[in-house]
């Protein structure tokens, strides 16, 4: 796929050209992000608070309220425990999340240009992926939740990169990273596991090694990889007798599973309205494209020169694909049922998928037909203004109406900005402790364990989210002798409990 040819535009030019690209793309996420990262209830909880628990010396912990703290066993530790060394540096946990995945927009879109150029041997191209990188409303979406993905997207482009510098000039040193930034993979979502089977499977199939050198890095692979992450789930087990806070069990995909996932995929390169209604057509022309394009390469007796010549990122990001859609599919059969199939879930293979796609098109580009060159030229447009279309709309919500708990709504809420102001002085009782602590630092307690005689003589804040209920809660109905209304907004009711 790769073909060297001379560029007016020299490697520095190049480099400097793609870390501009960069840059506009940081620029743009601290834009979408003005209310700061969008917080996502228990997922945004979990990494702050055993962020800010990590640093405080009390480990890998989340608070259950004001008196007590649970194991952190749902999620893996790479993202707490980078939080927790800006939180050492005297950056506050949820700030921190906003600063990192805002670099890491950049970082990804830096990685992934150097990667096409590598892959395709074009600067062009390098710098159209870039560009394409930095228009996506779907990374820019994914970016701007305080969760994990943009840090499992940047260990993996790593992971892959110096993987496939290993399969091209067998450097040890290159497999030793490689197999490094996999494990960092899997400690960052349990779905990073696919990584560093990705590297395994391109080791297997590679035709440059023994077997026995192939089975041995295999194995360097898969100790360096595998072993951190099914080390942190065997603490899970040992502290609560599961896997990761799942129960094993079986429940596999439904159809509105498959369909969410349909819509996933094909809608990165396909606009919904065309695909609404002709889901199975989209799906039977795809295998029937895939099928005829092999077939006519064994009639023309290409596949062999075909494979041989493929670039390794080509089979490592299939095999990083087709991993990482295993694993998920696994885990939702297996493991648990509450796996989505969104964006979130899949946009780390979107870069892969991306490299599938740019690199076919530079290859068709330089069949030296002008039919061909039309063509690209055309899709090259269309995947242009498709994202144009998205982001136009997209970017501009994110910036107005932000994301979550960190959205315009919620920042500008009075009754937020009571407990904001309260929290440090007065318990809170709620009936949705994530979004206290997220907004105010204090796990406070459940409404439920209220308990009058236990409040200080200056009393308690209870707070009912209207997300959760629109009607007076009973507690308020039991004990409206002694309390008094702060605040009743469209985000919560505010109530002062005095003795």
């Amino acid at each position: 796929m790769v073909k060297n040819s001379r560029h007016p535009l020299g490697k520095h030019t190049f480099l400097l050209l793609l870390i501009t690209i960069a840059l506009l793309g940081i620029g743009e996420m601290y834009y979408a992000t003005q209310w700061g990262a969008g917080l996502l209830d228990w997922d945004s909880f979990n990494y702050i608070a055993s962020a800010r628990s990590l640093a405080a010396g009390n480990g890998y912990t989340i608070p259950v309220d004001n008196t007590s703290d649970l194991p952190m066993t749902h999620y893996p530790p790479a993202l707490p425990t980078v939080l927790a060394l800006f939180q050492l540096l005297g950056v506050d946990a949820l700030a921190a999340i906003r600063h990192l995945n805002v670099f890491l927009f950049g970082a990804n879109l830096l990685l992934f240009g150097l990667a096409l150029r590598k892959l395709t041997g074009s600067v062009y191209f390098g710098l159209f992926g870039g560009l394409l990188f930095l228009l996506s409303s779907v990374f820019i979406q994914q970016h701007a939740w305080a969760l994990s993905e943009p840090l499992l997207i940047f260990f993996t482009l790593l992971a892959l990169w110096f993987a496939g510098e290993y399969l091209d000039a067998s450097r040890n040193r290159d497999l030793w990273i490689a197999a490094l930034f996999s494990a960092l993979a899997f400690l960052t979502k349990y779905a990073g596991a696919a990584t560093g089977a990705a590297i395994i499977a391109g080791l297997l199939v590679s035709r440059k090694f023994t077997w026995r050198r192939k089975l041995r890095e295999g194995l360097i692979v898969g100790l360096i990889g595998f072993l951190p992450g099914l080390l942190w789930a065997y603490r899970s087990y040992l502290l609560t007798d599961t896997l990761n806070n799942r129960s094993l069990g079986f429940h596999p995909p439904v159809m509105g599973n498959l369909v969410e996932a349909f819509y996933t995929f094909y809608g990165w390169y396909i606009p919904k309205p065309f695909l609404v209604g002709n889901e199975k057509w989209f799906v039977l022309g795809t295998i029937g494209a895939v099928l005829a394009v092999i077939g006519v390469l064994i009639y023309r007796r290409r596949l062999r020169d075909l494979i041989s010549t493929t670039p390794t990122l080509v089979w490592l990001s299939m095999a990083f694909i087709f991993s990482y859609i295993a694993v998920i599919f696994f885990s939702k059969t297996f493991i648990d049922p509450n796996i989505g199939m969104s964006n979130r879930m899949f946009v780390p293979v979107l870069p892969a998928t991306m490299l599938m796609v740019l690199g076919g098109m530079h290859a068709l580009w330089y069949q030296d037909k002008r039919w061909l060159r039309t063509l690209m030229v055309v899709l090259g447009v269309y995947l242009v203004v498709l994202a144009i279309a998205y982001t136009r709309v997209r970017l501009p919500e994110l910036h107005e109406r932000g994301l979550g708990l960190a959205r315009r709504g919620v920042n500008n809420s009075e009754a937020i900005q009571i407990l904001e102001n309260e929290a440090a002085d007065t318990p809170i009782y709620s009936n949705y402790t994530y979004a206290v602590y997220l907004r105010t630092g204090q796990a406070g307690y459940k409404l439920g364990s209220f308990d009058p005689d236990n409040v200080p003589s200056k009393g308690a804040l209870l707070v009912v989210f209207r997300q959760w209920t629109a009607e007076e809660h009973p507690l308020v109905k039991e004990y409206k002798d002694h309390i008094e209304l702060l605040i009743d907004d469209p985000i919560a009711a505010v109530y002062l409990y005095k003795p």
